[in-house]
């Protein structure tokens, strides 16, 4: 049997918009993430799982879905060392793919 610690990776996401905005139109994304991980690996959820997305210097082709913006938009953690349990934060996370018609 395997001793190796479980780590859990919670994440809930608010969808605030998803599709075109109007025809023949490009498609936005736009959520809202509450986790209580490390940014990084909230930002690696969001752009490899979430809705793919590129930051638009590491786009493999035009196609590929662009990342507009990804942000804290909570202060729970700041001032808290390393050691201390870390609580939920909540983040911003927007992208947009181009429309193929």
């Amino acid at each position: 049997m395997n001793n190796m610690k479980q780590s859990n990776y919670i994440f809930k996401v608010n969808t605030i918009e998803g599709g075109q905005r109007g025809s023949y139109q490009d498609s936005y994304y736009s959520y809202e993430v509450i986790s209580n991980r490390a940014e990084h690996e909230v930002k690696a959820f969001c752009m490899n799982v979430l809705k793919k997305s590129y930051a638009s210097k590491d786009m493999p082709n035009a196609f590929a879905g662009e990342l507009l913006e990804f942000k804290n938009i909570t202060n729970n953690n700041e001032g808290k060392d390393i050691f201390c349990k870390r609580v939920e934060e909540t983040y911003s996370y927007k992208s947009k793919t181009l429309y193929t018609g």
